[in-house]
C-alpha cells in the first residue's frame, strides 16, 4: 500500500505558526533587534545648524524710546518698544 506524502500549503503553515505561543514574542524581538540599531545609526550622528545661522545679517534689532531718564517709583511714563526682526 502506497501513501502518498502532501506537504501542507505554505498558508496552513503560516496560520499554524502564527497560532503558536512564540509567534508575537520572536516577531517582537525580531522588531527591536533590527530597530535598536536603526535608532542609534540615526540619532549618533551629530548635526551642526550654524552652517545654516544667517551670516552678517543682524537678524534683530531693538530700539526703546526714550533711552534713559530720570523718573521716581510710581510715575507713570511712556515707552516704545520696536522690534526689528531684519526680514
Amino acid at each position: 500500500m502506497v501513501h502518498e506524502i502532501k506537504d501542507p500549503k505554505l498558508s496552513d503553515r503560516l496560520k499554524r505558526l502564527a497560532l503558536t505561543p512564540f509567534f508575537i514574542p520572536v516577531v517582537l524581538l525580531f522588531f527591536f533587534v533590527l530597530t535598536i540599531p536603526v535608532i542609534t545609526l540615526i540619532t549618533s550622528q551629530r548635526q551642526d545648524i550654524r552652517q545654516h545661522a544667517a551670516a552678517g545679517i543682524p537678524t534683530a534689532s531693538m530700539n526703546i524710546t526714550p533711552p534713559s531718564g530720570n523718573y521716581s517709583v510710581g510715575q507713570a511714563l511712556s515707552v516704545d518698544f520696536v522690534i526689528d526682526g531684519g526680514g
